[in-house]
């Protein structure tokens, strides 16, 4: 799912990294902050991309 340069803020809901079926993610050049969520696509550093997002925090394993 590509979601990138939207404008959107705000933190990133953890119902999101529930949703198998989500292989990649892009939310790269929003406004988002906050903790990433722990689970699902937010595991898997290969299928995730936040650049442009200078306040998350949490990292990817």
């Amino acid at each position: 799912m590509d979601i990138s340069s939207n404008n959107f803020s705000g933190q990133i809901h953890e119902f999101i990294g529930k949703l198998s079926f989500l292989k990649n993610l892009n939310v790269s050049n929003n406004n988002f902050q906050g903790e990433l969520p722990k689970e699902g696509i937010f595991l898997n550093a290969v299928g995730l991309s936040i650049l442009g997002n200078g306040k998350l925090c949490g990292g990817i394993p």
